[in-house]
C-alpha cells in the first residue's frame, strides 16, 4: 500500500511570508488542519521522520510528481516542486520505502505553456 507525497509546500515565501500553496486564509481559517510537521516540511530531518512514520504505519511506497522545470519561464521556482523527491533520495532511511514517479512530458501537455 502506498500514497502520493505532495511536496509543493516548499516554494520560497514572498515579502509577506506567504507561498504559492500556503495562503493567509489557509493558515488563519484552517489552522486546525496544520500538518504535524507544520505548514513547511521542506527539511531533511522532517523527511527522515516522515519516512519512518509512513513505513511504521504500513506504507510500502510513496509516489512523487516530478516536474520538468523547462516547461515554464522560471525554472528555479519550479525546481522547488521537486524538493521532496530530492530530500527523499538523500534520506539515510529511504530504503524503508519504495517510490515511483509521475511525470508529463512537453509533448503531452499541448500548447499554452
Amino acid at each position: 500500500m502506498g500514497d502520493w507525497y505532495f511536496g509543493g509546500w516548499s516554494f520560497p515565501p514572498d515579502a509577506n511570508g506567504n507561498t504559492f500553496h500556503i495562503s493567509p486564509s489557509l493558515v488563519a481559517e484552517f489552522s486546525d488542519r496544520e500538518p504535524v510537521w507544520g505548514w513547511r516540511e521542506d527539511q531533511p530531518g522532517v523527511m527522515r521522520e516522515q519516512i519512518d512514520y509512513a513505513a511504521n504505519s504500513g506504507l510500502s511506497f510513496w509516489g512523487f510528481c516530478w516536474y520538468e522545470n523547462t516547461l515554464v519561464g522560471d525554472a528555479k521556482t519550479m525546481d522547488n516542486l521537486n524538493n521532496a523527491l530530492d530530500y527523499f533520495m538523500a534520506a539515510p532511511n529511504k530504503n524503508r520505502l519504495e517510490f515511483c514517479l509521475f511525470s508529463r512530458f512537453p509533448d503531452q501537455l499541448g500548447e499554452g505553456l
